[in-house]
């Protein structure tokens, strides 16, 4: 089973082929939108400008399933020679959220649902058809990466 979304080009008449592709992604875990920037050239590294909302974004890279802090207005991207970053952002939470995952869309599809409880401190996480994968939370300073989530028949 798919996403059920298409990705499109970003700045589709600024560039002759666009380099910046994304999906906007509204699951039942919430929102997310994933990006992925490439870099044609072979011989050297390019920076790319993804424009944002003014609302600061978690920023997670995918391949390296590492959380890049949080970002407004404008994102830029660094991307090596003839590589491909992917990115998955969701509007940041001042408590702890589920900002990846090691599926390709970040979680996105396969989380049913992620909670927190303030008043237990409480977090609480589920995915469907019994898909096992590490996850990471940003919480204050630090990221934590937590094992697996429960599994949903």
């Amino acid at each position: 089973k798919g996403l059920g979304a298409t990705a499109y080009p970003v700045g589709l008449f600024d560039e002759a082929r666009p380099l910046i592709w994304s999906v906007p992604l509204a699951m039942d875990s919430g929102y997310w939108q994933v990006f992925a920037v490439f870099n044609p050239d072979s011989t050297a590294p390019a920076t790319r400008r993804i424009s944002l909302p003014e609302t600061y974004q978690t920023v997670y890279d995918f391949w390296a399933q590492r959380y890049l802090g949080t970002a407004a207005d404008h994102l830029q991207v660094e991307v090596p020679p003839g590589g491909v970053r992917v990115l998955c952002l969701r509007a940041h939470e001042d408590h702890p959220m589920i900002i990846g995952a090691s599926a390709i869309d970040g979680g996105a599809s396969t989380l049913s649902s992620s909670s927190y409880d303030e008043s237990t401190r409480t977090f609480k996480a589920s995915s469907r058809g019994g898909v096992s994968y590490k996850v990471l939370m940003p919480y204050l300073l630090d990221c934590l990466l937590i094992g697996v989530v429960s599994q949903q028949s």
